[in-house]
């Protein structure tokens, strides 16, 4: 799967959100990053199911980070 990512900036910069969809499918949205507040927030979809699930950014890249470093040994 190739992923597209859209970002929106507008005039307030700090309010910017990212789109990311399936690149073969643009209608196929897969995740939204924007701030909420003081935080990061990346918001995973699943299409199918109509549900989302919203993550800290941060967490949600050190369990990547973790993950992998396990995958690696």
């Amino acid at each position: 799967m190739k992923l597209q990512a859209t970002l929106y900036i507008p005039e307030d910069k700090e309010d910017f959100h990212i789109d990311i969809y399936d690149e073969q499918a643009s209608d196929y949205q897969i995740a939204e990053i924007f701030r909420k507040g003081d935080k990061t927030i990346i918001d995973i979809y699943n299409n199918p199911n109509d549900t989302h699930k919203e993550l800290d950014l941060e967490e949600f890249i050190r369990v990547l980070l973790k993950s992998y470093n396990e995958l690696k040994i």
